[in-house]
């Protein structure tokens, strides 16, 4: 089941990146990775989308960039985090565990609803979680 929900996630986020752009020249795609934990669940879905994403041609440094960070278990610090990622203009946030994924919701309507974002980038929040 937990290979099944990665491989979810895996379609899912490529088929963003796909569609949709941060609307810049290169061809980089810029996807943020917040994990709520480290735990070995949560270690094994992060691992699991990295290596389908490996798979679908996709390789760090190259064609994708990601950047991973670890709440600590601390819902403050995955707002951060969250925040940190919007700033950014992320294609895509890969968040792991739902409540990494809550974490970022309220920002993400708040830009949605401020119209600063295309209309394909608003919702490209996935959650992988270990359930």
């Amino acid at each position: 089941m937990k290979s099944f929900k990665a491989l979810l996630s895996v379609a899912l986020v490529s088929s963003m990146l796909v569609g949709c752009g941060s609307g810049t020249s290169s061809n980089t795609k810029k996807v943020g990775i917040i994990q709520l934990v480290d735990h070995t669940s949560l270690n094994t879905i992060k691992k699991a989308f990295d290596g389908e994403m490996k798979k679908l041609g996709y390789k760090d440094g190259d064609n994708i960039e990601y950047t991973f960070k670890n709440g600590q278990g601390d819902s403050n610090t995955l707002a951060s985090i969250a925040n940190d990622f919007q700033g950014k203009n992320m294609d895509a946030v890969v968040a792991i565990a739902t409540p990494a994924a809550q974490a970022g919701r309220p920002g993400i309507h708040a830009r949605s609803s401020a119209g600063s974002r295309k209309a394909c980038q608003q919702d490209t929040y996935y959650i992988l979680g270990s359930q």
